[in-house]
Parts: C-alpha cells; sequence; structure tokens
C-alpha cells in the first residue's frame, strides 16, 4: 500500500504527537509534585499537633496525665469539612481515643513520627503516630499516640488545582499547536518555492537549478541537475544525430537530382520524362526538409552559444553614427 502522506502532514502527526506526550507528561508530574506538597504539608501539622500533645502529658505522683490542647484540634478541625481522629494506647491497651481506630504495626518518633494512610468510616485519613516511654513507678511505659485527619480538604485543593491546570495547558496547547503550524509551514516554505521556480520554466530552458536551498535540499537539487545535463546530453546527441543524418543525405539526393535532371534532358519518352519529373520533385522535397533539420539545429547550436553581457544604448547608437557618417558626408 502506497503511503500518500505529504511531507508537511508527516511533520504535523509527528509535532502533534510529540507536543501531546509533553503536554500530558508534565500535566500529571505537576499534579503529583502539587499532590506530594500537599500531604507534605499536612504530615507537617499533624507532625506539630503531636508535639503540642506529647508537651502536654506530664508524670505526677506515679500517675500519667494526658491534657488534650483543645488549641491543636481546633486548628485540625478548622479545616474545610475534615474530621479529627485520635487514639491513645498504654502498653498496648486502650487508654482514651477512638477505640475503632486501627492500630498500627509502625510508631515513629517524636521528630520523625510514622504517616500512613487508610480506610476509616467510609474515608480517606492521614495518620501519624509516636510512641513516648515514660517512666512509673521504677518501671518504663509505653504510650501509643495516633493521631488521624481527613483529606477531604486535600481533595478540595487538588480538584481545583487539577481543573485550573487544565484550562493553562489547554491554552498552553492551542498555543503549541499555533506555533506547530508556522514552523511546519516554515520547513515546507523552501521546497515549495523550489518546485515553484522549477516549474514556470518554459520547455526549453534547461539551465541547471542555482536556487538557494536549505542544506537538507542540496541533495535533492544535486539530483535535479544531474537529470537535466543527462537530458540535455541526450537531446544534443539526437539534434547532432539529426544534423550530421540531414548533411549526408543532401549530397546524395543532388547526385540524383543532377542524374535525373541530366536524364530527363535525353529522354525522349514522355512517359519516362513524367517518371524522372516526379523523382525530381519528391528529391527537391526530401532535400528542403533535410535543410530545415540542419538549419534548426544550426540554430540551436548557436542560440545555446550565445553569450549574455550588459551594455550601453547610448554607446551601441554612438557606434552606428560614426559608421554611417562616412556616407552621409558624402551625400552631402
Amino acid at each position: 500500500m502506497k503511503n500518500n502522506f505529504s511531507i508537511k502532514n508527516r511533520l504535523l502527526i509527528q509535532l502533534f504527537a510529540i507536543t501531546s506526550i509533553l503536554v500530558i507528561t508534565f500535566f500529571f508530574t505537576i499534579k503529583s509534585f502539587i499532590g506530594n506538597t500537599v500531604i507534605s504539608t499536612q504530615d507537617g501539622l499533624l507532625s506539630a499537633s503531636l508535639g503540642s500533645i506529647i508537651k502536654k502529658i506530664r508524670v505526677e505522683q506515679d500517675e500519667i496525665y494526658v491534657d488534650l490542647p483543645y488549641d491543636t484540634f481546633s486548628i485540625l478541625g478548622s479545616m474545610k469539612d475534615d474530621k479529627v481522629y485520635y487514639r491513645f494506647d498504654l502498653n498496648n491497651e486502650f487508654l482514651t481515643g477512638y477505640e475503632d481506630l486501627p492500630t498500627q504495626n509502625s510508631y515513629g518518633e517524636i521528630r520523625e513520627p510514622y504517616f500512613d494512610t487508610i480506610k476509616y468510616r467510609g474515608e480517606d485519613v492521614r495518620l501519624a503516630n509516636v510512641r513516648k516511654t515514660f517512666v512509673v513507678k521504677n518501671k518504663e511505659i509505653e504510650l501509643l499516640i495516633s493521631l488521624g485527619q481527613t483529606q477531604n480538604f486535600q481533595k478540595i485543593i487538588n480538584n481545583d488545582v487539577t481543573k485550573n491546570m487544565i484550562i493553562i495547558f489547554s491554552l498552553f496547547s492551542v498555543i503549541i499547536i499555533f506555533l506547530v503550524l508556522i514552523t511546519t509551514n516554515s520547513t515546507i516554505r523552501p521546497l515549495n518555492k523550489l518546485a515553484k521556480q522549477v516549474g514556470s520554466r518554459g520547455p526549453k530552458d534547461l539551465r541547471v537549478v542555482k536556487y538557494q536551498t536549505p542544506l537538507e535540499l542540496k541533495p535533492l537539487v544535486s539530483s535535479l541537475n544531474g537529470l537535466i545535463q543527462r537530458f540535455k546530453g541526450n537531446l544534443v546527441e539526437s539534434e547532432t544525430f539529426l544534423a550530421e543524418a540531414a548533411h549526408h543525405i543532401r549530397t546524395p539526393l543532388a547526385t540524383v537530382k543532377a542524374e535525373c535532371e541530366l536524364a530527363l534532358r535525353k529522354s525522349k519518352n514522355d512517359k519516362n520524362r513524367d517518371h524522372l519529373i516526379n523523382i525530381i520533385r519528391s528529391v527537391e522535397q526530401t532535400n528542403r526538409s533535410s535543410s530545415q533539420l540542419l538549419e534548426q539545429a544550426l540554430v540551436k547550436f548557436k542560440s545555446e552559444k550565445i553569450n549574455l553581457k550588459n551594455t550601453s544604448i547610448r554607446k551601441s547608437i554612438e557606434r552606428i553614427i560614426v559608421n554611417y557618417k562616412p556616407t552621409a558626408d558624402l551625400r552631402d
């Protein structure tokens, strides 16, 4: 099956494909980066909240007192429609909070909490988990704290960012398509100019193509000039053959004509004279045709040998006046 796609269409398809891949890649890269940034911000907020909670935990009279800071939970709950969940376990036994909140397999330290995203009560919850060791009655007890926040606000931010990015990348794609069209037309323009220059030539114009083309079109121009030279050489050989043939035909024809005229003078038979007259006429017609072929080849040869140069009309007129001045003086 022949591929009838033009070079312009191929370039457009390739550039559109590359542009689409780049736009889609940038879109998802930026979206992922923003999503990770939002998660990091939420993790930082949860980590700071855990720090505030742990500061409120104290040991007095061999007892652990947990004072939940209201301002911390107020900040976490101020996000749009976000909920806050927490759970405290003392030596792997539930102490306070949401008892159905799943316990975690890993817990971090205060400086580096362990973060995880779980499904809880039908919502995505981001959890920060830490452990803190206290000494009570000369015994080490371990307090496990899990603080979680839903990701509704994060989803709202992601949706808003996605909508804005779609608008921005749509406008960007339109601009890119416009630039691709301009670039493609600029790339094809030298080829169109070359085709126009070659197509505007006459049927007898066999000059080499001297159009300034980009480097990529040099092989095409070189091949085209080679084809013109070969065609011109074949044409010259054909004209030379015709001229030689006409020249060699004229001499035998002249001999035949002379012999026929001599025989015509000597012949007394009318029938033979008529035959000789017809032969002479045919010879003359053939001679005229060969003369025309020879003259055409001569004119063609002289026309190709013409050397064009710039001349001055004023100087030409002055030379004509100088040449005709003696004749004019004689008439006076």
